[in-house]
């Protein structure tokens, strides 16, 4: 795994540094909906 290429996609919004959703979905060869769905399970 190279990190320069996941480096390039993380943003910095108000201070956080972050993935957008769609950049995490290409990375794992998923759909947005199914980490958007894993997400809301968590408590």
């Amino acid at each position: 795994m190279e990190l320069q290429p996941i480096q390039q996609k993380i943003q910095e919004i108000r201070g956080q540094k972050v993935m957008l959703d769609f950049d995490l979905a290409s990375r794992y060869e998923t759909e947005t909906i199914y980490l958007q769905t894993g997400g809301q399970e968590q408590p």
